[in-house]
């Protein structure tokens, strides 16, 4: 008995037809390959959106802090000491600084150098910077001296008035969101640093006497 011969066997998903099983797997390399291609681009997509509101927020979260001096006030002759949050998120004050002539300066009425005068009497009213929050937008006039009354105080004030525009102020402080910055306050970049510390022996402080008399 003779045995038919075998059909011949055609492996699983193919067709037999040379040319259409070729075709057909390079129509699935090629999209697999534009599946990779596309998720791949999906990817940096997304990674770019991603930076791109992370730096949204840190925009809307970054303090700028700024040094303003006059000696004009709302109805009367008065120098003033002020320091403004100028960018767009609230400013946490860890340490300020102020030099008058390369000369660190704790006290406000060690920076006007002012002495009290048995016959003259004034008042010198203070705010502090150090160790506070300045919201976006606020200004703070942290000393304020109005032109005195008595010569001897007309001449400190005079004296003052010409060094204030020497002063050099430095700060360094924080974000909400953890970012510090050190920075003389003028027109100069704020330089980015890890971290804050309060400087005790050198941070300006408020008097605890407001007046001297």
């Amino acid at each position: 008995m003779i045995d038919e011969p075998e059909a011949p066997h055609v492996a699983h998903g193919k067709s037999g037809i040379v040319w259409l099983d070729l075709s057909l797997a390079v129509a699935v390399l090629v999209l697999s390959a534009a599946s990779l291609l596309t998720a791949q681009h999906t990817g940096h997509t997304m990674e770019k959106l991603v930076e791109e509101n992370s730096r949204l927020v840190r925009a809307n979260a970054t303090p700028v802090l700024q040094f303003f001096t006059g000696n004009v006030g709302d109805d009367d002759r008065a120098i003033s000491l002020s320091v403004a949050n100028v960018g767009t998120g609230t400013a946490r004050v860890i340490s300020f600084e102020i030099e008058k002539d390369g000369v660190p300066q704790h006290d406000p009425f060690d920076l006007i150098d002012y002495q009290p005068h048995p016959e003259e009497q004034d008042y010198v009213p203070t705010r502090p910077v150090a160790g506070s929050y300045f919201p976006a937008g606020e200004t703070r006039q942290f000393l304020t001296w109005r032109y005195p009354n008595g010569a001897v105080s007309r001449a400190k004030w005079n004296a003052f008035d010409s060094a204030r525009t020497r002063l050099r102020v430095t700060a360094c402080y924080c974000s909400v969101l953890g970012e510090c910055w050190v920075a003389h306050l003028a027109a100069d970049q704020p330089q980015p640093v890890k971290a804050c510390m309060p400087r005790d022996d050198t941070d300006f402080r408020e008097s605890p006497a407001v007046a001297r008399r």
